[in-house]
């Protein structure tokens, strides 16, 4: 188990490489600070955001060509990460 506070504390100065992802992903809540939680924690989370993206793809295949055309036009330019 993760003591959050004094792990915050401890951040406060820098994380080294190796523990920065999972440090955030216990201080933005994430993931549980008790370990024995954290595989199916993260399990039903990916499957959550998979859901998600699912039903993401459906309402975009539901848009209006205009509404669709000008999401093709924006996203690039604002999120250019983005694959769509």
């Amino acid at each position: 188990m993760v003591n959050k506070n004094r792990l915050c504390q401890l951040s406060w100065n820098g994380i080294p490489d190796k523990y920065r992802s999972d440090t955030w992903k216990i201080l933005s809540g994430y993931l549980p600070a008790n370990s024995s939680r954290r595989s199916t924690t993260l399990k039903r989370k990916r499957q959550e955001y998979s859901t998600l993206s699912e039903k993401c793809c459906l309402a975009l295949s539901s848009l209006d060509s205009d509404t669709l055309r000008q999401i093709q036009v924006d996203l690039p330019r604002t999120a250019p990460s983005v694959a769509l």
